[in-house]
């Protein structure tokens, strides 16, 4: 049993926000995690076990998911320290689940519904420049346990976890972008070029790029090619007009150019991504981006090593994508349908609904 209120990240083991009484909360089925199904994509839930840690009488049960996206930035001015701070609601969501029977119970089997449009949880901090971000959701249960007193009274209780989400895209075939176009120096036409750029980079995966550059002056070679992927955060606050960016090597490859025929240059140039980045994200507070920088080292028609270097920096989208044998290509439809809702749409949900003998949302 752990608990631990600056710990939201590990989905192997249950956090408790505060030590328990007697509730307590179980993993089933031999998972490590509350969560199924792929969010956004399939019907997905929470589901484990409630234990009472005691035989009672329970008349109501209800389980409540919040997620919080927050920052938090401490700059320091000379001998001034202040304190800058974002915090928004991603979702609130409960649902009531009366219990008729009158037999004392031990535990409570539960399936709790999310939401399509909520995102990954995470932790993402720079301590050079001491701030930091996350996205996280607590799961709140309060149990009503029914007295058999005079005034039958029942009486309340509650525990708080915190629940780690992961959203997994389906794995589908690449897309592609065709990224083009002309190197100049000093006026000078050098090189024209053409990527063909992955628009999606799966976490722990290896991304391929086809390139084809044309020397429009011969004289100009090629000594070194250079591909990597860099993650750009930015964090804004409520109480400060001003943001944080922060900028970070996550892989970088080095290759030499394969032969030139005919004044062309045709390769095909992979990456590594690693397994442990955070995937991409634009949120209210926070903002993931990666992008895939591509850097040729020049050298002849004047050019001197540093002097003239071609550089190029593209847009990525870094997610957690399925094997192929898990997921297949009709979850992608569905997943773009969703995508506008699980960034940019009011992530606040507090539908209501209730239907006598089954679960009331609120």
């Amino acid at each position: 049993m752990v608990y631990n209120s600056g710990r939201t990240d590990n989905f192997s083991e249950i956090i408790y926000k505060n030590p328990p009484q007697n509730l307590t909360f179980e993993f089933v089925d031999d998972a490590t995690t509350f969560q199924r199904g792929e969010l956004g994509l399939s019907r997905s839930y929470l589901k484990g076990r409630l234990n009472f840690g005691r035989k009672i009488n329970v008349s109501l049960i209800e389980f409540t998911l919040k997620g919080l996206e927050e920052t938090h930035h401490v700059p320091f001015s000379g001998r001034i320290k202040n304190n800058y701070s974002g915090s928004y609601k991603l979702t609130e969501k409960s649902i009531k689940f009366p219990i008729e029977r009158k037999e004392l119970l031990e535990f409570y089997d539960f399936e709790f519904p999310l939401n399509s449009n909520l995102s990954s949880s995470f932790l993402i901090a720079d301590r050079e420049k001491n701030v930091n971000g996350k996205i996280y959701y607590v799961f709140r249960v309060t149990i009503s346990e029914q007295n058999s007193g005079f005034f039958n009274t029942p009486q309340k209780e509650s525990c708080e976890i915190f629940c780690p989400l992961s959203q997994v895209l389906p794995y589908f075939t690449t897309l592609y972008k065709n990224v083009e176009g002309k190197h100049m120096v000093s006026n000078d036409e050098l090189l024209e070029y053409s990527f063909q750029i992955p628009e999606y980079f799966g976490l722990g995966t290896v991304i391929s790029v086809p390139i084809q550059v044309t020397f429009l002056e011969t004289k100009v070679k090629i000594v070194r090619i250079e591909i990597s992927l860099k993650e750009i955060t930015t964090y804004t606050f409520e109480n400060c007009d001003e943001s944080v960016k922060t900028e970070k090597r996550c892989c970088r490859f080095f290759e030499e150019p394969q032969r030139i025929s005919n004044s062309n240059l045709e390769q095909k140039l992979t990456l590594k991504v690693p397994e442990n980045l955070n995937i991409s994200y634009c949120g209210t507070y926070i903002q993931i981006e990666y992008k895939l920088c591509i850097k040729f080292t020049l050298v002849g028609g004047g050019i001197n090593i540093g002097n003239g270097d071609f550089y190029k920096e593209q847009t990525v989208i870094v997610a957690k994508i399925n094997s192929p044998n898990n997921s297949d290509d009709s979850g992608y439809s569905n997943y773009l349908s969703n995508l506008d809702n699980l960034n940019n749409s009011d992530k606040c949900s507090n539908d209501v609904t209730t239907e006598a003998g089954h679960p009331q949302e609120e």
